[in-house]
């Protein structure tokens, strides 16, 4: 399933109702709107990613503990990974 959310007072309750396995957001330097939307959806159980066009190096060093992948590296097979590892380092806990 794919869905195109602004980041706005229905992106949550959108998230909620889909109930999406994965939520790629995309963010952008400079702009806190893609930020703020995956803090709000923080205690929704979803696994979120974020992505952007511009390099890592232009986002804050911790992005609050969410991972990120490149626009230019977004693929399916690179999220296959992606999920399989974080799979296997929760089962490791």
């Amino acid at each position: 399933m794919a869905s195109d959310l602004a980041p706005d007072d229905r992106a949550v309750p959108t998230i909620r109702r889909l109930a999406p396995d994965i939520a790629i957001v995309d963010v952008r330097p400079g702009e806190e709107a893609g930020l703020d939307l995956v803090r709000r959806i923080r205690a929704i159980p979803v696994e979120v990613i974020l992505t952007s066009s511009a390099p890592r190096s232009s986002f804050p060093a911790n992005l609050d503990g969410f991972d990120f992948v490149a626009k230019a590296d977004l693929c399916n097979r690179a999220l296959k990974d992606h999920i399989d590892w974080r799979t296997h380092a929760y089962q490791d806990d």
